[in-house]
């Protein structure tokens, strides 16, 4: 089924909805600047710290 539809074996398991995320986020910034891939990345780990402060 992989092979047909053209995904990754985790697509059809439970991680597909992982590999499904990172595609959308890796469609969203593949044409934006350098400059503006940065600002995602300290945008991601500001959200990453936040998270681990309200457990």
């Amino acid at each position: 089924m992989a092979k047909l539809y053209g995904r990754p074996l985790n697509y059809f398991a439970d991680e597909g909805q992982d590999y499904d995320n990172l595609s959308v986020l890796h469609r969203a910034v593949k044409d934006l600047s350098d400059n503006d891939r940065k600002q995602v990345l300290q945008f991601a780990e500001f959200l990453r710290k936040k998270g681990q402060g309200a457990e």
